[in-house]
């Protein structure tokens, strides 16, 4: 027998296990690639299952099984088997799913293949599901920033979870993160600091059969928290994203797209045909702003206290994570017409984050909107010399110039614009209605004397 260490752990956490640990422990012990080892953490179960795991580990001495004395929680005892990996891959598998033969053995020649992919993961088969069938993801991207964008604007699964990755994601940190709400929706978030670690790969094939049970803790806990508490959950989830994106190495403009990428997620979610809709009543657009508004505050910062907002010294990747969510807060007031909650919001973004060419822009916007033209002008200018070369911006400037009675300004603005997006349809429409009025009377050219 050699004494090479195997090469790929799986790691199972157990919890009231008894009655089907053995089908899961059977379809690892069955798959075509045996250089593995299976280590089984029981957390303090109502059941038998401390005596079930350790009868499987006398018949295979590549079983281990460590049990718990205390209570860890899902979350916990994820982590606490995680703990214990010490080979060069591993396999998160939950204690009642399985596993096609092939699986260990297609996705480990998948990441052979591929040098610098951190986790190869495959389609998933829903069994037990009111709606069975396969559920997959497509990730693309060659950086975090690509890659965690690719995530949010899907829909965002823990599916790479239940993929065989490589440990040194491990030494570099990544866990499942705990939260109020029995880790509400933890994997997303592990998944996204996955993508942080390197790109996940999928092989496009149904290798993999996910239990869905009455009683797990999706479907037992998740789904039936008061609408209140689903709010708070889905905050608290915002924000633990939030933090995820804030521990990337991201430049200021990535890092403000991935918090409106995020927010724009949890409106997805939040509003009819999304998560909490179920078992709900449809959420409302104040619901969203609540939820946006506590992400806020969960990250260490209460939007209504704008001394704080001045004063602050908060992390600078935390400050962007800040300005976006009220950037996204203030462009969904704008979508729904609440103008003056959206010019508060952009501001307190553009507080947080004077960098952000896009906030003064939105903000400039909104300012000519509610009849507030200095300002609107101040905003618009900031954004021009940011980004001098956006024609958005110089057709914007134009507008407002025009409401202040500078025709002659307006018109060069104008211009500007469409030397920068030539036959932009709104400019040439506008530039065509200034030439065609003419300038007022005071700047007309005087005549020379006869």
């Amino acid at each position: 027998m050699s004494s090479r260490p195997p090469r790929v752990t799986v790691a199972i956490p157990a919890y009231n296990c008894e009655a089907f640990i053995e089908a899961t422990v059977s379809a690892v012990q069955d798959q075509t690639y045996d250089d593995l080892t299976i280590v089984i953490s029981v957390d303090k179960s109502n059941d038998d299952s401390r005596t079930a795991c350790r009868r499987i580990a006398s018949m295979d001495e590549r079983v281990t099984v460590v049990t718990q004395q205390g209570s860890l929680g899902w979350i916990g005892n994820m982590n606490a088997v995680l703990d214990l990996v010490a080979t060069e891959l591993f396999i998160l598998l939950p204690h009642d799913d399985l596993l096609e033969s092939t699986y260990v053995e297609r996705l480990v020649a998948s990441l052979d293949e591929r040098q610098e992919v951190v986790n190869a993961y495959c389609d998933i088969r829903l069994v037990g599901a009111a709606t069975p069938g396969l559920f997959s993801l497509e990730i693309s991207g060659d950086t975090p920033y690509e890659r965690v964008l690719s995530f949010l604007s899907g829909r965002p699964n823990g599916i790479p979870l239940r993929g065989v990755t490589r440990s040194s994601v491990l030494d570099a940190g990544v866990r499942l993160r705990p939260n109020a709400f029995n880790g509400f929706y933890a994997g997303t978030v592990y998944v996204m600091e996955l993508l942080g670690q390197g790109a996940c790969h999928r092989v496009a094939e149904p290798l993999y059969r996910k239990l869905v049970r009455a009683d797990s803790v999706s479907e037992s806990d998740w789904n039936r928290l008061p609408r209140d508490r689903q709010l708070l959950a889905w905050a608290e989830h915002g924000a633990a994203c939030a933090r995820a994106i804030s521990s990337m190495k991201l430049k200021p403009d990535e890092h403000h797209s991935l918090t409106v990428a995020l927010l724009a997620r949890l409106r997805r979610l939040l509003l009819p045909g999304g998560n909490l809709h179920r078992g709900h009543d449809a959420a409302t657009f104040d619901d969203t702003h609540l939820v946006a508004a506590l992400v806020i505050r969960l990250l260490g910062h209460d939007p209504l206290d704008e001394s704080s907002v001045r004063s602050s010294d908060l992390d600078p990747g935390v400050r962007r994570t800040m300005a976006g969510v009220r950037y996204a807060e203030g462009i969904e007031y704008r979508t729904s017409g609440s103008l003056a909650a959206a010019a508060d919001a952009l501001e307190a973004a553009a507080r947080l984050d004077s960098s952000n060419p896009e906030t003064w822009l939105q903000l400039g916007a909104t300012d000519f909107e509610l009849d507030r033209i200095d300002a609107g002008l101040k905003a618009t200018r900031l954004a021009g010399e940011l980004a001098p070369d956006d024609a958005r911006v110089a057709h914007m400037l134009s507008v407002l110039l025009e409401r202040t009675g500078d025709r002659v300004a307006a018109v060069a603005a104008a211009e500007r614009a469409l030397e920068l997006d030539p036959g932009r349809p709104r400019t040439v429409e506008h530039l065509a209605r200034l030439v065609e009025e003419g300038p007022p009377v005071d700047q007309q050219p005087k005549r020379s004397g006869g």
